[in-house]
């Protein structure tokens, strides 16, 4: 990501990405569910969850479904990091693997863009346990919309 100055294109620096993404990227059910944007950076986005007992399956785990959540927010964000103004994404496709019990009170999910395409995006997410072994990996596609291609609300 870069912007504009008198003297030609400038970096952005991770904060200042991490701090666009927050603004952009509100949802109440974000909020709702104990999840954070904690870090980003050009191409990349970490998120970061609180488990607790009501996001557990009835086996007494973390529901595989806020797996796939948050490996999709962590790559839409990671997406968002590179958008044009105006642009927006859409998961196209999302394929979830589980690689074991994610044990703790923290999932921490770091989303990157492998690929940008003109209007396929192809994107990966690891998740992480607290202590920071890889328990899942996610792989998705997202289209890429122009402003004039949103659906009306």
């Amino acid at each position: 990501m870069t912007i504009s100055t008198e003297h030609g294109e400038a970096p952005v620096s991770d904060a200042a990405i991490l701090a666009h993404l927050r603004s952009k990227l509100t949802v109440p059910l974000y909020e709702n569910l104990d999840f954070a944007l904690t870090a980003a950076g050009e191409g990349w986005a970490e998120i970061t969850l609180q488990v607790s007992p009501r996001l557990y399956n009835p086996n007494g785990v973390l529901h595989g479904g806020m797996w796939t959540m948050i490996a999709d927010s962590a790559m839409a964000a990671a997406i968002h990091s590179m958008l044009e103004p105006g642009e927006s994404s859409a998961t196209m496709q999302l394929d979830m693997r589980w690689l074991r019990a994610a044990p703790g009170e923290r999932l921490r999910v770091v989303g990157r863009v492998l690929r940008r395409g003109r209007r396929a995006w192809h994107t990966t997410a690891e998740l992480f346990d607290v202590e920071g072994r890889t328990v899942g990996i996610a792989n998705a596609m997202f289209a890429v919309l122009s402003p004039d291609e949103r659906p009306a609300d």
